[in-house]
């Protein structure tokens, strides 16, 4: 039995694919992209073939499926077909074995590995035609890229001349080269090592030579002894798979023109030699193998080829010339400084810049790749970017301005050469700005030189604070950046009171990319230990002071926060779904002090603006979605026991969409296309400070606590304003749609002083800029009050107070319909059996029950039924609205005790 792949037979055990026989399979996008490979069996035997069983194997054998197998039996001669789709399950390389079980006596289990590759970018296209990587002709002034040898283990000489070769009358002797130099080896044991190659980026890399045998008296000739041999390595020469061979026979001569055999073969990487032995003597054309060619060669980035070239009489002579790596190159365009030689790039053409571009003048750059040339610079200028599908290769000056971008898909691309990456911000002096790094290697001393190093800082979630808990800001002057952290460094002093643009250089190293993991980390304070810990300023610990972490954009481009948050707090959940940006907006003077230490000054904990899935806390005229580059941010590890985590960084996580990377704390509106209808609700003191809370309606919200669309407020002694969820304070609340309007929201607020205050709107979007009512229900008073007609004024002693305000949008009390004597319905409660029943002869659509502060106790959709009794509720003497409604969209709402 012989198992073929594009009629190239395959070697049984073979661990080497190659795509000449169709055991690399061409890449597949992870998604909606697979490649089939069909394989030919023949029975090369001489008596039926029984094929008992065919399977795939190996780590990523699910990723190669069989579409058709081939037949059981078949006879003598003939032969059968089976095809294997690649669908790749993941990104990066795919390896599987193929295993045929049969009645073969030679071969009763025939393998060979296959591979593919998964991916979730475009790759560079190539060209059609296989054309000369490098070589080696052995004359002067060659033009292509010269492939570079050496000599080893014997004598070799580069020159012309001639010898006998050819069968004439009378016998003459003939050139010894192709054009006026080859390399000869005469009655030696020599050595031809060539310079290592990268192949990785080279479809069907293949290795060519001709080959001619020599005497120098009519009776010599290259006899058993005497042999070219060629291998190869895939790791610069730490070890060799020999793979084919040229062996003399009974003083056989040919030269270049009269030897027309082709010794060709395609590597294995198993060490098995393919010989080729001259069967006639003397003079050969037809087995004078001037042609050899190995085909198939390894993608490697440490590929070497050795010659090795043996003879044993002073009168043979081996010699070789016009060696060429072969293979076919990525598509390219080359930008001389004014044009592109093969039209503008795009995502399957490499650009290589070969000349000064700038983006301002040029345009952005959209490639599957991109070089620069040594000597040339290619400049991002603001608002404008560099999308590579995948590697970067900068020989010359690659500069992003402040708001310029570069962009890549592949998180495994390599990326070399040093870059500069500028970042402005409007600051002043004692304004602390949030850094990070967008190159692997930084200081953090050189973000501002003329910052005392004493106030650079990042933050250690496990240190102990002064105040007792854990949580603190740690000492960072001298470091190296860690890649995905964040740090904090002052304003410089030679700044002043008044903002001014400050200019930050990141340099000397290359940019980031890719797959990033950084750590996180929360200490030890959890519900069940809170109690032993106190605070020695006043401020009340909570559970979820030492869970949080400054990360950073590690990105030379923006950083989508949705795709951050969906990816590492719903599909790896490590973190809560939001995030906190530092504004900078106050100088320090807030009395109040933070939950890990007291100072004479501090910064306000307003000047955070908080992000998730909802809305931002500030308004949607604020923050646009995107950290900019070069911005570190904190996020909320998960509560629980003490312990270490990652959150992740992936590139389709970056953004290139224009503006997307301006906001380095400033203001830009961008709009969504998510179905969100929210209110911004703010808190406000006779004094002007102002806090705000949000409430949003969205799909995948639900009324009970969120990852992705609730955000947790920290009661901090300044002035509080949220919404609750049971009885979790949230700065942002998501609810689900659609939207009912006899929703009720429970409203809480802290406040450090006694005095007069008021709740008003701050901003509307979606169905509640129409005439949806939205109404503030003070329990205190027994008030309900119009918001969208005015704000609501009050007074208020110092405190907490979760139970005062109900926000609803309906304006009655309690909002109860009890007109409900045409229908056949009824609710009983039931202490007794704590059961609540509820009967109709409708179909009910669904049920909510609510206390009289309007908080979601039980939610049942889709029932479809006309009776359901309700037992989740414990029996406790109170008063409860049972909110139910129809198939036909009808909704009663009915107060019981139970």
């Amino acid at each position: 039995m012989v198992v073929y792949g594009n009629l190239i037979p395959l070697l049984n055990g073979s661990l080497n694919p190659s795509s000449i026989d169709n055991t690399t399979f061409s890449s597949c996008q992870i998604i909606n992209e697979t490649n089939a490979v069909t394989y030919m069996i023949v029975n090369d035997g001489t008596t039926s073939l029984t094929i008992s069983n065919i399977l795939v194997s190996g780590i990523n054998a699910s990723d190669f499926q069989f579409s058709s197998l081939p037949a059981t039996n078949i006879a003598a001669g003939e032969s059968t077909y089976f095809t294997v789709l690649f669908d790749p399950s993941s990104v990066g390389l795919r390896t599987a074995t193929i295993e045929i079980n049969s009645d073969d006596p030679s071969n009763p289990i025939y393998s060979f590995a296959i591979q593919g590759t998964g991916l979730d970018y475009i790759e560079c296209g190539y060209n059609f035609i296989s054309e000369i990587i490098a070589k080696q002709d052995f004359e002067l002034g060659s033009t292509l890229p010269i492939l570079g040898y050496s000599v080893s283990n014997g004598f070799a000489t580069v020159s012309g001349g001639t010898a006998y070769a050819e069968n004439a009358v009378p016998l003459v002797f003939v050139p010894k080269f192709i054009g006026t130099k080859s390399l000869q080896v005469n009655n030696s044991f020599c050595t031809l090592l060539f310079d290592s190659v990268n192949t990785i980026n080279i479809k069907e890399p293949s290795f060519h030579f001709r080959l001619a045998s020599f005497s120098k008296t009519p009776s010599e000739g290259s006899e058993n002894g005497d042999y070219v041999s060629v291998a190869i390595s895939t790791n610069g020469g730490n070890s060799w798979s020999n793979e084919i061979k040229v062996t003399g026979s009974s003083q056989a001569k040919w030269s270049f023109l009269s030897g027309t055999g082709i010794a060709q073969s395609n590597y294995s990487g198993t060490d098995f030699v393919i010989d080729f032995i001259p069967t006639a003597t003397g003079f050969l054309t037809t087995e004078g193998y001037s042609k050899i060619s190995l085909n198939g060669l390894p993608k490697t980035t440490d590929l070497r080829i050795r010659i090795t070239i043996v003879n044993n009489n002073i009168n043979e002579v081996w010699a070789v010339d016009d060696i060429q790596l072969k293979g076919k190159t990525q598509a390219s365009t080359v930008w001389n400084g004014s044009s592109w030689s093969n039209g503008i790039p795009n995502n399957f053409t490499k650009a290589i810049i070969d000349g000064n571009y700038d983006t301002l003048l040029n345009g952005n750059i959209t490639t599957c790749k991109c070089q620069i040339n040594s000597g040339k610079s290619l400049v991002i200028e603001s608002n404008s970017y560099l999308s590579s599908e995948s590697d970067i290769n900068n020989f010359g000056d690659l500069i992003v301005e402040d708001s310029g971008a570069i962009i890549q898909n592949d998180d495994y691309a390599l990326n070399t050469g040093n870059a500069i990456v500028k970042r402005n911000a409007s600051i002043r002096k004692l304004d602390y700005v949030y850094w990070s790094s967008p190159l692997q290697q930084f200081s953090v001393n050189l973000i501002s030189p003329n910052t005392p190093s004493s106030l650079i800082w990042k933050w250690n979630p496990i240190l102990n604070n002064p105040n007792g808990g854990f949580g603190f800001w740690s000492p960072s002057a001298g470091e190296t950046m860690e890649v995905g952290k964040g740090y904090i460094v002052r304003g410089p002093n030679g700044f002043g009171t008044t903002n001014q643009v400050f200019t930050s250089i990141f340099s000397g190293s290359t940019i980031n990319n890719g797959l990033i993991n950084c750590a996180i980390a929360r200490g030890p304070m959890t519900s069940a230990s809170l109690s032993s810990f106190t605070s020695l300023n006043g401020v009340p610990f909570t559970v979820q002071d030492d869970n949080w972490n400054l990360i950073g954009n590690p990105y030379p481009s923006a950083l989508n926060v949705d795709s951050f948050l969906l990816y590492n707090a719903i599909e790896n959940p490590v973190i809560e779904g939001s995030v906190r940006l530092w504004t900078h907006g106050t100088l320090p003077s807030s009395s109040v002090n933070p939950f890990y230490s007291s100072y004479q000054y501090n910064y306000t904990a307003n000047d955070y603006i908080t992000h998730n899935g909802t809305a931002t806390l500030s308004g949607p005229n604020g923050f646009n979605g995107f950290i900019a580059s070069c911005q570190s941010f904190f996020v909320l590890m998960n509560e629980g026991n003490q312990a270490n985590a990652q959150v992740t960084f992936k590139n389709f996580m970056r953004e290139n969409s224009l503006n997307s990377n301006t906001q380095f704390y400033r203001n830009q509106s961008i709009s969504s296309s998510i179905e969100k209808h929210r209110i911004w609700l703010d808190l406000v003191s006779d004094s002007g400070n102002t806090t705000r809370t949000v409430i949003g309606y969205l799909n995948n919200a639900t009324y009970q606590k969120d990852v992705l669309y609730d955000a947790f407020t920290k009661l901090d002694g300044n002035q509080n304003f949220y919404t609750l969820i049971d009885d979790q304070k949230v700065c942002i609340q998501g609810r689900p749609l659609p939207f009912e309007n006899s929703d009720m929201i429970p409203l809480g607020f802290s406040i450090p002083t006694i005095g007069n205050y008021t709740i008003a709107i701050g901003v509307l979007d979606g169905l509640f800029l129409s005439n949806q009512d939205i109404f503030i229900q003070d329990t205190l008073l027994n008030i309900t009050h119009n918001l969208k007609q005015s704000p609501y004024h009050f007074f208020s002693n110092s405190g907490t107070y979760n139970n005062r305000f109900i926000i609803k949008f309906l304006n009655s009390s309690l909002s109860l319909n009890n007109d409900f004597t045409h229908w056949d319905f009824n609710i009983a409660a039931n202490s007794q059996d704590n059961v609540i029943s509820v009967k109709s002869k409708e179909l009910i659509d669904s049920i909510i029950i609510y206390d009289f502060l309007g908080r979601v106790l039980i939610d049942k959709k889709e029932i479809n039924l006309e009776s359901l009794n309700i037992k989740e509720l414990a029996a406790n003497n109170q008063g409860l609205l049972v909110r139910v409604k129809f198939i036909n969209e009808s909704v009663v709402t009915k107060k019981i005790i139970f």
